[in-house]
């Protein structure tokens, strides 16, 4: 018994060593567990709400579930943005590499904001729709311009920093997604319903690096910082932008003001090019006001563009929610050992702050060996579950094999009956799906 205790012992002076290296505690001179308030605990670093018993056994373990239930939720929708983002046949034919926004964009706004080809081809449009922000209308991407007397109209004028913003926007929102469809899923996963019902090695783990590093990157790294870039785009560049590139060289054939005539002589000559810088500058200023709204309007625009992505909206001919739902239904079945682990790793985070205060109802442990439960816990629960994640991937089926006779194959499948909300498939003399 002697010997227990002392191997005991040894791994205590390890894990507090161990623990002194890493994690440093801040500890602010004079503040000590006795000076914390009524109602609070000293966790190392400072005074925390302390736990009662019915909210660490009971309540906690509930709230944990509801945000897995959530999180794999948002991860669900996210996870078919990335599988269903479109490809295009790369440059040497034998592979596919991610759309370029030069199929979808004019060079020169002036004459369209996109091309015309965009919109009458409904595959390309349905294509195009869920690469650009936040979705494709000829009222936030005209295709046309339709000038008065051969000058642009005071709209088109006024809207351009905001239609320079929406294009910048598409490739900071598109191209993160992109690269993730072109480096895991390339051609061969789509996220639709008939694949995602067939569960296999080689899918699972390209999910699993999606779900458990790529999507948290993204949603939590990755996306903030473009949303705040697109903001400065919006409030600053695209109105100078717009302004510098496009209103001050006033280009034939269609322009955005009456320049001063040549014939006019004298002080008429001088106060028309006075009054036209004066238009000139005025135009900036009304421009970075203008940008100031756009970035209002950006704003809402990114939440709309996320909630499009959390229901499926972005996927006009599939069933979108139902795919995402199906979606979201897989990947708590297929990881349940790996959101198990994440849930525990929380409980037992909170679990440290309850065995520091007055409520917990192991005070017969010491002090140094209670401390070291919830690290013990969260040890045992990765090796078991973790054991038991393992096996369930050991008995999946082997790799299936793709489209290789049409290789490559850059479009997703055709639609299904299911897919398309149909509640039974066509007969067999009926029109089949466009697709």
């Amino acid at each position: 018994m002697k010997r227990y205790e002392n191997i005991l012992n040894l791994l205590l002076k390890k894990y507090y060593s161990i623990k002194n290296k890493f994690i440093k505690n801040n500890i602010r001179e004079g503040l000590e567990n006795a000076t914390c308030n009524p109602g609070q605990v000293f966790n190392g670093t400072e005074c925390v709400k302390e736990i009662k018993t019915l909210k660490m056994f009971i309540l906690m373990p509930i709230a944990n579930c509801i945000v897995i239930t959530v999180i794999s939720f948002l991860f669900a929708g996210m996870l078919f943005k990335i599988k269903s983002s479109p490809l295009t046949i790369s440059k040497n034919g034998l592979s596919c590499s991610d759309v370029p926004l030069s199929d979808v964009f004019n060079p020169n706004p002036l004459l369209g904001i996109v091309r015309e080809k965009v919109y009458m081809d409904k595959s390309k449009k349905h294509k195009f729709n869920k690469i650009v922000f936040p979705w494709l209308s000829k009222d936030l991407y005209p295709d046309k311009i339709k000038p008065k007397n051969g000058t642009f109209s005071l709209g088109f004028t006024l809207m351009l920093p905001f239609y320079l913003s929406l294009k910048y926007s598409t490739t900071l929102w598109y191209k993160p997604i992109s690269f993730i469809k072109k480096i895991l899923y390339k051609q061969k996963d789509w996220g639709t319903i008939p694949e995602i019902s067939k569960i296999n090695k080689e899918s699972w783990t390209k999910d699993l690096f999606t779900i458990f590093i790529f999507t948290p990157i993204l949603l939590f790294f990755v996306f903030p910082i473009v949303f705040l870039i697109s903001l400065i785009l919006t409030t600053i560049v695209s109105p100078i932008a717009a302004w510098g590139l496009y209103y001050v060289p006033n280009k034939e054939p269609i322009r955005f003001r009456d320049e001063p005539k040549d014939e006019d002589g004298g002080i008429y000559k001088v106060l028309g090019k006075f009054l036209n810088l004066l238009k000139i500058i005025g135009w900036l200023v009304l421009f970075c006001l203008m940008g100031l709204i756009y970035s209002f309007g950006i704003f809402g625009l990114t939440l709309i563009w996320f909630l499009n992505i959390f229901t499926g909206a972005h996927e006009s001919k599939r069933d979108g929610l139902k795919t995402i739902f199906k979606t979201w239904a897989n990947i708590i079945w297929d990881y349940k050992y790996i959101w198990a682990i994440f849930a525990i790793a929380m409980w037992s985070a909170n679990f440290s702050t309850y065995l520091k205060g007055p409520h917990n109802i192991i005070t017969f442990v010491k002090e140094k060996e209670r401390n070291m439960i919830p690290g013990i816990i969260t040890g045992a629960v990765v090796v078991l579950l973790g054991l038991q994640q393992f096996k369930f991937f050991k008995f999946l089926p082997k790799t299936p094999k793709h489209r290789s006779n049409c290789y490559p194959n850059c479009n997703p499948p055709a639609v299904s009956p299911d897919e398309a909300g149909l509640t039974k498939k066509c007969p067999a003399n009926s029109t089949k799906l466009a697709v």
